[in-house]
């Protein structure tokens, strides 16, 4: 008995498509945005159809780990996260997925032995979206999110964006993106109460205690896109005093992860009645945030003001005006 097997495979890459024997008018009529000088990315949906009588012992064409195997280090591994133009067997031919289909038909015919090559079919997904129809056979996917590096990551967003990360600007992109939000999120590293616990000091004092103008910057979790402004910190003491240089760097722990402004401004505030449980604690943030400005409503000149009252400084009004007052002193208020 013969039988068919279809197994479904992903990749990304980028091209452009440009022939030497047309104007460059024709090229733009021809291929449109594939044309693009600086390339364009897309992901391609692979269907490789053998066929073969079904082992009565196994139940099966041919070893599923047979083809596998062939296609991640015969195919995936020559195309996955390319520039096709820049590929040997795209020396002298135009990147299509029609060329494209036809140089992997080449290689499995030649070098594919345990079934019989019955059809390769490519789906290029023009809106860089991965779709997987539920009729098809088992998917197998080169790598998975969790055991990608970062830079092959960024990578993957580069060729979805429509961009080639081969070229000579993007090179060493990931490398620097994943240095960067090492760098914007080395607070998930950080103990805010063990940075705090060595700066702790006995004293009588128990008047209030401002540190204003913090500069604050950190990443929206919604967009990941950067909010700044200022932090203002009070508190009364109640026995106890936090060294003033650990204030800000309260702030930068807390703020160097990915954030919410309301979020922000309570984990300041609780750390600090956690470590030295004062009479209260006041805490304000200013704040403008580019998933506004940049993008969405777009309004140039808003920001937000979040506080966080805990103690004396929500119970009393006098303790709060008092706080706020100073902190507006800056301005001239």
């Amino acid at each position: 008995m013969k039988a068919h097997l279809t197994r479904r495979y992903m990749f990304s890459a980028s091209h452009r498509l440009h022939s030497d024997a047309m104007s460059e008018e024709e090229n733009k009529a021809t291929y449109g945005k594939c044309n693009n000088p600086y390339g364009h990315g897309h992901n391609y949906a692979l269907e490789i159809t053998v066929s073969g009588p079904v082992d009565e012992s196994t139940g099966m064409v041919c070893n599923l780990t047979d083809l596998d195997s062939f296609v991640e280090h015969e195919i995936l591994d020559r195309f996955h996260l390319q520039n096709l133009n820049t590929v040997p067997e795209f020396g002298q031919a135009v990147p299509t997925t029609e060329n494209l289909s036809a140089f992997i038909y080449d290689i499995l015919q030649r070098g594919f032995t345990h079934a019989h090559l019955e059809k390769v079919r490519i789906e290029e997904t023009m809106m860089n979206k991965r779709k997987r129809p539920q009729t098809m056979t088992p998917t197998v996917e080169t790598t998975t999110l969790t055991s990608a590096t970062f830079e092959n990551l960024v990578r993957e967003i580069l060729v979805r964006l429509g961009e080639d990360p081969a070229r000579e600007g993007l090179l060493r992109t990931p490398e620097r993106v994943h240095h960067a939000f090492q760098f914007l999120t080395k607070g998930y590293q950080q103990d805010p109460d063990t940075m705090l616990k060595n700066a702790l000091f006995t004293v009588s004092y128990d008047e209030m205690v401002i540190v204003k103008d913090v500069e604050v910057f950190s990443l929206c979790e919604h967009h990941m896109l950067p909010f700044f402004g200022k932090v203002h910190v009070a508190y009364i003491p109640n026995g106890k005093v936090i060294g003033l240089s650990k204030i800000p760097r309260l702030i930068e722990i807390f703020s160097r992860r990915l954030q919410i402004q309301e979020r922000l401004t309570t984990q300041i505030a609780e750390t600090i009645q956690k470590a030295i449980q004062p009479q209260g604690v006041g805490v304000v943030i200013e704040a403008r945030h580019l998933c506004m400005m940049m993008r969405g409503v777009e309004k140039q000149h808003s920001s937000a003001v979040t506080s966080s009252m805990l103690g004396c400084f929500r119970d009393e009004q006098e303790t709060r005006t008092e706080f706020l007052s100073l902190i507006n002193h800056r301005n001239g208020g």
